[in-house]
């Protein structure tokens, strides 16, 4: 039935009458939005309402229509009200509306729909029967009932006080009954492994199939959401579906019903390590960074207790938790072994019995999905200036405590503190102040809003005065100790926001930084980061969200990487170990003196990793096996002691996993290892869009990693084109591969003007000079990555000459069809220095080519200093147009008149016909 049938059906108009009502609608819609409604009026942009209909927070013969942020106030016909189930007016509405105030503005702490995860519907007010409250996508609506009225939860109405039903005045908070928070946005990867053996009855183990198919009613799916897979096992284990399948709960049910049945021996050890190696992989749908469980129900022993610990042991070592289920005759050591601990091990005497377990299993399994941090100590730092504005301090709180919510907290797992501040620091609570989720998230949420200046050292002090970590307000010996803060600006004085945080950082604690905006400051963001990867930048406070799970996952990443088909914890990182001794080139090699360890080389960096319990690394085939399956390290020359091996164990810092997954880099570039000064001028204009962004920020950190950096070598910088140019960070701000290439991959995406000539500028006046990291006497090169046109081409070519002239090789690229060749030209030191792609996706098609130019440009923009060249002109082997001007040591490039070329015998520039290029390219520069 269509709405128009329906329409027609409740109020019994004619069709020509809704099509009447539909005109009204419309020009109501565009009366309003002329009108002008005040942002107190606005339900629309007060309550983030999507476009469409709904109900009016006062009236129930009227709705709110929604455009684009707009407002419309339409009214029912006579003698009908809103019915928001239907989206129409209704003359048969069953539901009760009462004509009372509402407070659509939420004070903080009061978000009742987002605290008990509440999504649509009414509810009853968790502090007093006059008030009850009502959900939109977990948006909160108070609404009043009229004096003398009560609300009723059962018949959800209001009404007379003597005759409500179920609301305690003394204890209101009895009417609401509060799920696990996971409930409704757990995301985790479950995996039911299924005892199939004979010693199960068939009809036993249906009742098995629907004991788990009604487990997963219970958890909403989807790609970022709770995923499901099964695996049965007898003699053999089998896999019945992966886990992104299914993301519909009638087509999960079902396909779990019709898991087969098997009937045979009980090789639970071969179901372990099925789900491993095969389950809880990429292949399987699995998902890396979400929490991941293993749910096994079995009736009996298994054909091997001593290979099934050990399977246990390793499946538990890859971050899996496991619950066992025994059911009947089974063996409380072997459920022991199998699980993750002793609130894992679940039993009953029967299969009939197992719904009696499902709230424990519930639970327990809606724990799991929370990211588990073995003790951690954290401390939100949130800036409450004036800078922000109250409904994005109101945003930033929700993100704050939402964050809180993924985590287990409790005296033996996570705490948490937080402090506001402004121009003044108030702390909100310690880190044993409370020990569960709606507690913290109130507390958070109930926040003041300071509106003042950003007194970030102020804070930073506090933490140190108060002794914020200490064990009298709530830390703990050997816990994690982690700072986060949030702001949208710079603070006060970032001298003293430095020191303050870098005294904290060398008492151990990890400091990681949330910019919102486009006002934030890069350097500072920097100086409130431990590093590369703990530094995060979104547009707004409107979408900060999207931050949520990155932020979650690193605040107890489990520094591990992926070497053939297992996942290896990282160990440490010898800066100056084995790799750089032994000038050990990229890659994997054999750990001296053990040979469940191995090494891993970047950039002459040394990574120890270490096998999961029970492989040992195999030097032949550069991965971790079975003993039996490898070939014996020991056996290898790598393994022999190293001459002079110094061991540095006491200092050595964790790695970045996420880095040391790369190491084909020799394979895929001739590394460049010349000292220079790179420079990226990245396009963060708007016609690219934000996709088209983050693959130019992976392409920038991609190519970073073909150069070898260091202070002594390549050193990289990166500017933004936008309205004006922007500053992302100075050549000396990172001394390694790792950083930079994150550091590229956090640049925020602005969107704003195409000022190139701005940026040109910029590079020439500021970011190439000594006070941004700039070097004198190495080689400069700027890299150009841009999609349109400049505001304007002339300050553009005026802008790249000038740079050109100052000793920087200019390379551009271009990408899309709407970027002007004779720009790219005007930009680049010579046509040879201009790549064009088509559009964003097939950058990688030009990297190594994009490379080696810059690569020989380091090595070409220095031959005066290289060679120790006397002042004068020279050739630039490079570019028969150009010739090279050296003076006292410096380079400067030059380039002879349209249709003259350099010639070397006259030591100047003539007609291109009568120069002989080649003399160009092969001069040779005397030492």
């Amino acid at each position: 039935m269509t709405r128009h049938s329906i329409l027609s059906d409740i109020i019994r108009v004619t069709p020509e009458q809704v099509r009447m009502i539909r005109g009204i609608q419309i020009l109501a819609v565009i009366f309003f939005s002329r009108l002008g409604f005040s942002a107190s009026q606005n339900y629309c942009q007060i309550n983030h309402w999507p476009d469409g209909h709904h109900p009016h927070p006062t009236y129930c013969d009227r709705y709110v229509t929604c455009t684009n942020g707009l407002i419309a106030i339409v009214t029912c016909p006579p003698g009908s009200s809103y019915d928001a189930r239907l989206n129409s007016c209704s003359y048969t509405t069953t539901e009760k509306c009462n004509d009372a105030v509402t407070n659509t503005t939420v004070p903080p702490g009061e978000d009742w729909c987002r605290i008990y995860d509440w999504a649509t519907g009414k509810h009853p007010h968790p502090n007093t029967c006059a008030l009850y409250v009502e959900c939109f996508n977990h948006i909160t609506v108070i609404r009043a009932c009229n004096s003398t009225l009560s609300y009723d939860p059962a018949k959800q109405v209001c009404v007379y006080s003597t005759v409500a039903d179920s609301c305690h005045y003394n204890k209101p908070n009895v009417n609401i009954t509060v799920v696990p928070h996971c409930a409704n946005q757990t995301k985790d990867d479950v995996l039911f492994l299924f005892d199939s053996s004979s010693s199960i009855a068939y009809t036993d183990y249906q009742i098995q199939l629907n004991f788990a198919s009604n487990l997963t009613t219970k958890f909403s799916l989807g790609a970022s959401l709770a995923q499901f897979s099964v695996v049965v096992f007898s003699i053999v284990a089998q896999s019945m579906f992966p886990f992104n399948r299914y993301y519909d709960h009638h087509d999960l049910e079902k396909a779990i019903m019709n898991t087969t049945y098997v009937g045979s021996t009980t090789n639970t050890a071969e179901a372990l390590d099925f789900a491993r190696t095969t389950s809880f992989s990429s292949a399987n749908g699995a998902r890396s960074g979400v929490p991941q469980m293993a749910v096994v129900l079995t009736d009996g022993l298994s054909n091997d207790q001593d290979l099934t610990k050990i399977a246990a042991d390793k499946l538990k070592a890859n971050s899996v938790e496991v619950l066992a289920i025994g059911v009947g005759n089974f063996s409380q050591t072997e459920l022991n072994a199998i699980a993750s601990g002793p609130q894992f091990v679940k039993q009953v005497d029967r299969h009939t019995s197992l719904p009696l377990l499902a709230e424990e299993v519930y639970i327990l399994m809606c724990n799991a999905a929370q990211n588990h941090c073995d003790k951690a100590d954290v401390i939100f730092l949130l800036d409450s200036s004036s800078s922000i504005g109250y409904a994005n301090y109101v945003e930033q709180l929700r993100f704050a405590a939402d964050i809180t919510q993924n985590f287990r907290i409790g005296p033996d797992d996570v705490r948490f503190a937080a402090l506001i501040y402004g121009s003044d620091v108030h702390r909100l609570f310690d880190l044993d102040s409370f020990f569960d989720h709606n507690s913290v998230y109130q507390a958070i949420t109930s926040a003041t809003y300071l509106s003042s200046s950003t007194n970030t050292a102020e804070a930073l002090r506090l933490i140190t005065d108060l002794s914020m970590f200490s064990t009298a307000r709530g830390g703990r010996t050997g816990a994690k100790k982690i700072v986060i803060t949030l702001t949208d600006g710079m603070s006060d004085d970032p001298v003293a926001t430095r020191q303050r945080a870098d005294e904290l950082k060398q008492r151990g604690i990890r400091f990681m930084s949330i910019g919102v905006g486009n006002s934030v400051d890069i350097d500072e963001l920097t100086v409130l980061s431990s590093s590369s990867d703990d530094m995060f930048c979104v547009e707004s406070y409107q979408v900060i969200d999207k931050l949520k799970d990155e932020i979650v996952s690193s605040t107890c990443q489990q520094n591990q990487v992926q070497v053939g088909n297992n996942t290896i914890t990282v160990g440490y990182t010898d800066p100056w170990g084995l790799c750089r001794e032994q000038n050990w080139e990229n890659g994997i090699h054999a750990f001296p003196f053990d040979c469940t360890k191995y090494i891993e080389c970047v950039f002459l960096l040394t990574y120890v990793m270490t096998c999961p319990i029970g492989l040992v690394y195999d030097p032949l085939k550069k991965t971790c096996l079975e003993p039996f399956n490898a070939v014996d390290c020991k056996t290898y020359n790598d393994y022999k002691p190293v001459n002079n091996y110094r061991s540095v164990i006491g200092k050595r810092n964790v790695v970045n996993a996420a880095y040391t997954t790369s190491t084909t880099l020799s394979a895929e570039f001739t590394v460049c290892s010349s000292a220079a000064d790179v420079l990226l001028i990245l396009d963060s204009s708007g016609s690219i869009g934000s996709y088209d962004y983050a693959i130019l920020s992976n392409f920038s950190a991609e190519l970073s990693k073909g150069f070898r950096i260091g202070p002594d070598k390549i050193q990289f910088s990166a500017i933004l084109i936008e309205s004006s140019a922007r500053n992302v960070f100075n050549f000396n701000t990172y001394n390694n591969n790792a950083d930079v290439a994150q550091a590229l991959l956090k640049i925020p995406y602005i969107s704003g003007g195409t000022n190139t000539a701005d940026s040109l500028n910029y590079a020439r006046t500021t970011s190439f000079s000594t006070a941004h990291g700039a070097r004198p006497n190495v080689g400069k090169v700027a890299v150009v990555i841009t999609d349109g046109n400049s505001n304007d081409p002339l300050l553009t070519a005026q802008a790249a000459a000038a740079l050109q002239q100052s000793g920087v090789t200019t390379i551009a690229v271009g990408v899309g069809s709407s970027i002007s060749q004779s720009e790219l030209l005007a930009i680049a030191s010579s046509p040879s220095n201009v790549f064009n792609v088509t559009d964003f996706s097939v950058l990688d098609a030009i990297k190594k080519g994009l490379v080696q130019t810059a690569c020989h440009s380091t090595v070409a923009n220095n031959i005066c200093a290289t060679y120790q060249l006397l002042n004068g002109n020279y050739p630039d082997p490079s570019n028969c147009q150009g010739y090279v001007e050296c003076s006292n040591g410096v380079t400067i490039h030059g380039n002879c008149p349209n249709g003259m070329a350099f010639n070397v015998a006259s030591n100047g520039c003539m007609e291109v016909h009568s120069v002989n290029c080649n003399d160009n390219a092969n001069y040779h520069f005397i030492v």
